[in-house]
């Protein structure tokens, strides 16, 4: 089907069916074997379209095939996570999501590709901030954060807290972490203050949301703290930025943070997302 038919009907009518009793469908990423997913809030898209956050996801696997440990956080229904697991045989990929019917279906698209994710793939049933304990969890519309001001009328669940380090040190991986996910709903920089130490350490590439008038300033200071510079992700491709600005349109709400001395590798091209054929590049 004709991508313009295929995105008005996801607009128009795919976003108000439920298909939770279809069964599995197959998508195919940008780098690895096949991967079969649960129909879901995100993986929806992947059945419509062919692709989820198509730019980013690109970028994402692309980055994922030379990485030992990928973290994704803020996981959902595992799209990031599998996706990284297929482009890197070798990488441990760590997802963590708080929200309990999340949980249920990244552990359920987890299974449902054991082949490619046993051993490799380890679920963590909590958010991450700044320290262990426990906190609110702000649920609507599917998604989800610690931050109060989430959205108005968000029902709330308490649950458990982690500080990425403290995680990571009790898993010992034994291996660096090359990149990260986040995508936490306005909590990115509490995230980042608990992996602190990890980032230092390992000088990791973090693909991270930017939600306009809300986390620019402590991300700029996570910016300058740790030396990193900051690429916009977009459909034409990376676009260096002086420091964190979002797009307030949320068109490209994702960016990369890098070593300041970062360059991008010759081999980030190619189409973006799943299987839809574009003709953006990365460069």
């Amino acid at each position: 089907m004709p991508w313009p038919i295929r995105s008005g009907l996801h607009r128009r009518v795919g976003k108000h069916i439920d298909l939770d009793d279809f069964p599995p469908f197959d998508v195919q990423p940008p780098i690895g074997p096949a991967l079969r997913f649960h129909h879901g809030d995100t993986t929806d898209y992947l059945w419509w379209l062919g692709e989820y956050e198509r730019a980013t996801l690109e970028l994402f696997c692309h980055l994922a095939a030379g990485c030992e440990v990928i973290l994704d956080v803020g996981a959902r229904d595992g799209v990031f996570t599998l996706f990284g697991a297929a482009a890197n045989p070798e990488a441990q990929v760590v997802a963590f999501e708080a929200d309990p019917e999340a949980v249920l279906a990244l552990q359920a698209n987890v299974a449902l590709n054991q082949s490619l994710a046993a051993g490799r793939v380890t679920v963590i049933d909590a958010a991450l901030g700044t320290l262990d304990g426990t906190a609110s969890l702000y649920l609507s519309g599917g998604n989800s954060s610690l931050d109060p001001q989430f959205r108005a009328g968000a029902s709330l669940i308490e649950v458990t807290v982690r500080r990425g380090d403290s995680v990571l040190d009790e898993l010992a991986l034994g291996k660096g972490v090359g990149l990260m996910k986040i995508d936490t709903e306005a909590t990115e920089p509490d995230v980042l203050t608990g992996l602190d130490e990890t980032i230092r350490r390992d000088r990791s590439l973090i693909v991270c949301e930017v939600l306009a008038g809300r986390t620019e300033d402590r991300l700029q200071d996570f910016v300058e703290r740790h030396g990193y510079g900051v690429w916009r992700i977009t459909g034409q491709g990376l676009a260096r930025l002086p420091r964190v600005i979002a797009d307030p349109s949320y068109r490209d709400p994702n960016v990369l943070l890098a070593p300041a001395d970062w360059s991008i590798p010759p081999d980030i091209h190619g189409r973006a997302g799943g299987q839809r054929a574009s003709g953006d590049t990365l460069p």
